[in-house]
This record gives C-alpha cells, structure tokens and sequence, in this order.
C-alpha cells in the first residue's frame, strides 16, 4: 500500500516533489492526472473511490470527494480544464464533473 506520489521530472530521472497522503479515506492512488493549463495542480484517484486535488507548491490538498463506490482507474481533464471526466472500475460508471474555481459540482 502507498502512501505516497512522487513526481519525478523525466529529463533528469531525478524526484521533484513527494506527496504524502495523510487522511485515512484515501489509500493507495489509483490514477492521476495533471491540470490542463498548469503544472502546479495535480489530482488523484484512489482504490477506494476518493478523489483529491493537489497544490504542489504548497503540498496541500485543496480539495477531498467520494467520488464513486469503486475504485476510480481512470481520470483525465477535458482539453480547456472545464471538465474532469472519472470512471469506476468496480461499477463501470463514468461521470463527467464540472470545474468551477477548483470545485468541483
């Protein structure tokens, strides 16, 4: 079980930047995926369906959701940032979610 993304920049090989998870919803990260427009924000599903959205700058969460029953294996952004599409490997559901300020609705 992890606890933990490393982001590592690829030219280098070297490790940037650790995140530690350290609320109990959320265990090991399934999936994850940049913000569009910026390389300061990062989101992360999780196994038990949890999603959280990430400050790399201040390596704090900014925001915590149950966001499926299943584990989340896929997230991605739509191309403009506006919309984070979600599926659940367990239930086989995708939803669509609207980002409106770093919230989602």
């Amino acid at each position: 079980l992890s606890r933990k993304v490393k982001i590592i920049d690829v030219l280098s090989g070297e490790m940037n930047t650790t995140l530690t998870l350290s609320f109990i919803e959320l265990d090991e990260v399934e999936s994850l995926c940049f913000y569009p427009d910026s390389c300061q924000t990062i989101i992360a599903g999780s196994f038990k369906g949890s999603i959280v959205v990430w400050n790399i700058k201040t390596r704090r969460y900014q925001l915590f959701k149950r966001a499926h029953q299943g584990n989340i294996n896929t997230i991605a952004f739509s191309k403009d940032g506006s919309y984070l599409g979600t599926t659940d490997g367990k239930n086989y559901i995708i939803k669509i979610w609207k980002i409106n300020i770093g919230l989602m609705k």
